[in-house]
């Protein structure tokens, strides 16, 4: 009888330690599984160190829904300094759900979705009882800081190096984004000085000055009508000089010089020549936008005349490749008692950049 007592009795304490283990078991509450936030990713509009600023675009989809009270918190690196968006600053931050851009204040008093507020490196974000449904789990969380947002300032790079950026907050996901910070490629080079300067049927002739009517130069034998734009001689000027360029003009002689006689046909101002009298003038016309022609070498220049001392010419301010073209001739005339004979000059012109 005793070993029937005894053996009931084990049996006994063994049923009833299986009745408390499986009852601890339902009573105490099962741990939380953890969840994490997943595509997670942060875009910076600069990743060079400090002193450089730069936007960020905070993008992860949540896999618990985010309710109204719950928060989301964005804890930077502190070599981040994120002091210029310290406090409220809403201007600076924007927050979507999905394609749902939620309304931001300081706290939840108002009428809008969310409140925000950035102390210490990290960035919280409250709902509010205004957005009711809360962001459900699943929706993709885009969070704009910076000019990107609208505002004005921006997030101070740290130094060079990979940083973390943790997202946390009551509503049970987590995850860290990493950003690398790096150093800019430095890249230099030099743009040569240029010039080119070219001159258009350099050859020019008067033909037979008849001593009644004003001969103009062109490239075959002169005529006594001016030789439309674009004729006869085209002075084209290129340079890449910050402050322009000069070109001056000086004859050989001191007009038209017939050597044979050893007599000069002076040179006067273009507005003077006439087709009855001894006179000599080069000149330019038809100048193009970058080009501008000394008044004194104009159609009608009457101030100056040409001489074997360089002379303002054509100027050109700043850099030119287009419109930079210039004609170029010469008008003169021949009285009764002109000697006959074979009259020449040469023009020289000279172009000066200023780089």
């Amino acid at each position: 009888m005793p070993k029937i007592i005894k053996k009931h009795g084990k049996t006994a304490l063994v049923f009833g330690l299986i009745f408390v283990l499986v009852a601890m078991y339902l009573l105490v509450p099962l741990a939380k599984a953890a969840t994490y936030i997943t595509n997670y990713s942060d875009a910076l509009t600069d990743s060079r160190p400090s002193p450089v600023a730069a936007d960020h675009t905070i993008t992860f989809d949540v896999t618990s829904t985010v309710h109204v009270g719950d928060t989301i918190t964005i804890t930077f690196d502190s070599g981040f300094d994120t002091s210029t968006i310290e406090g409220t600053e809403t201007a600076d931050v924007d927050v979507k759900d999905e394609s749902t851009d939620l309304t931001l204040a300081a706290n939840c008093a108002g009428s809008e979705d969310a409140s925000i507020v950035m102390a210490s490196d990290v960035l919280t974000i409250t709902i509010c009882s205004e957005y009711a449904a809360g962001i459900a789990g699943g929706n993709t969380v885009e969070i704009q800081i910076g000019t990107n947002a609208g505002g004005t300032h921006q997030i101070v790079n740290p130094t060079v190096g990979v940083k973390d950026i943790a997202v946390a907050g009551t509503f049970g996901d987590t995850g860290t984004i990493k950003v690398a910070i790096v150093l800019g490629i430095s890249i230099t080079a030099t743009v040569a000085e240029s010039l080119s300067f070219t001159i258009e049927e350099p050859t020019l002739n008067f033909g037979t000055i008849d001593g009644a009517n004003i001969r103009y130069t062109n490239t075959t034998t002169g005529t006594n009508t001016e030789p439309t734009n674009g004729e006869p001689c085209v002075l084209t000027l290129v340079t890449n000089a910050s402050g322009g360029a000069t070109i001056t003009i000086q004859d050989l002689y001191t007009g038209l010089y017939d050597s044979g006689a050893s007599y000069t046909i002076d040179a006067t101002h273009p507005n003077d020549v006439s087709g009855t009298s001894e006179s000599y003038a080069p000149y330019a016309k038809n100048n193009a936008a970058n080009l501008a022609i000394d008044a004194a070498f104009a159609t009608d220049g009457n101030t100056v005349t040409v001489t074997t001392t360089p002379q303002s010419f054509i100027t050109a301010a700043g850099p030119l490749s287009t419109l930079n073209t210039v004609d170029i001739l010469a008008k003169a005339g021949a009285a009764a008692a002109t000697p006959t004979g074979s009259y020449a000059d040469t023009l020289i012109l000279v172009a000066t950049p200023t780089f």
